[in-house]
């Protein structure tokens, strides 16, 4: 796995970007491998892909709280785990 050399952010950050699949998961990845939460905001309902991606983070330790218009996610703190049923 390729590490890189984190930066403290801190506070609340708004990134305005078209609606985009491919976004969301990507967003929905990067949001569980880090530490505390991460708020996903949208406009209209994200498309199969986005629940899929973020029902099998999810398996894997992520706590994601679906809302109309954002999602939370927090990850597990210490990396995502195996899922028992693979």
């Amino acid at each position: 796995m390729r590490e890189f050399d984190g930066t403290d952010l801190t506070g609340s950050f708004d990134w305005l970007m078209p609606p985009s699949k491919s976004h969301m998961i990507r967003w929905l990845a990067l949001g569980s491998q880090s530490y505390g939460e991460t708020n996903i905001s949208f406009e209209g309902v994200p498309g199969e892909d986005s629940f899929s991606m973020a029902n099998c983070l999810a398996t894997m330790g992520s706590k994601i709280d679906f809302r109309e218009g954002n999602w939370i996610i927090e990850g597990p703190g210490d990396g995502l785990y195996v899922p028992d049923n693979v």
